[in-house]
């Protein structure tokens, strides 16, 4: 079995770009994918240029703090942050999230780095989906495949991706035993994700995130002798985006 372990989050804050990182240097993530829109961003890319091994994807953004442009009339609310509802994403102006999206495509290149693939932070409407695809084709990279039915539409759109994406290690799934049983329990798959959001939990995540506490969780069991004797004894190959 293949398994990519997709650290989101990464740029959110110092503590989370520490703990992702750990989790990469002496843990089972494989990759990360960054926010370009958060606190902890230019902090990432020293890290990033500090350990040129780090698998790094964008983590595209459209429900947390504010956007990388300004003027948007459908995805904000009256202060200039993202709205949290995909309901109210899914009827917004698909120009806006294209606009937006592109925006955060090109923080990240300016950077002189090129993501290894593209992820989304909480979700994606059909049509962030869709404007993902063109992204990806643009670049040539890969898309994560959420579900089956996104799977199918990569392939026919002939956009490289991940397979059997697994959201099940987060909130009360976070445990070694659940840990363990996720891979045991697709064993016969070629290929699977798992995301994880490994991090010291630091101000910025306490006050930002309603999901907080659990992440220094991950972060231990990610690093634990356990998981990573499991790993081994079990032929688990870690790979990241760029093996796809």
């Amino acid at each position: 079995m293949k398994a990519i372990v997709n650290a989101d989050d990464f740029g959110y804050s110092k503590g989370q770009n520490i703990g992702i990182l750990e989790s990469f240097k002496d843990g089972i993530v494989s990759s990360t994918s960054l926010m370009v829109n958060m606190e902890g961003f230019e902090h990432a890319i020293k890290l990033m240029k500090e350990n040129s091994d780090l698998s790094v994807g964008i983590h595209l953004v459209m429900t947390a703090s504010k956007p990388i442009i300004k003027g948007h009339k459908t995805i904000v609310d009256k202060n200039g942050f993202f709205i949290r509802d995909m309901n109210i994403i899914e009827k917004a102006d698909v120009l806006e999230i294209k606009r937006e999206y592109t925006a955060q495509i090109n923080k990240f290149l300016d950077t002189g780095f090129k993501p290894t693939h593209i992820d989304f932070h909480v979700g994606a409407t059909y049509n962030q989906y869709l404007i993902a695809i063109e992204i990806a084709k643009e670049l040539n990279i890969p898309l994560r495949g959420m579900n089956e039915f996104y799977e199918k539409l990569l392939e026919k759109e002939g956009v490289k991706h991940s397979k059997n994406f697994i959201v099940d290690f987060y909130d009360e799934g976070v445990s070694l035993k659940n840990l363990k049983d996720i891979f045991k329990n697709n064993k016969d798959k070629d290929l699977i994700e798992i995301m994880t959001h490994p991090a010291y939990v630091d101000s910025i995540l306490l006050n930002g995130s309603s999901y907080n506490i659990k992440r220094a969780e991950e972060l231990r069991i990610l690093t634990s002798k356990e998981i990573k004797e499991f790993i081994k004894s079990n032929n688990i190959e870690l790979i990241s985006y760029k093996n796809i």
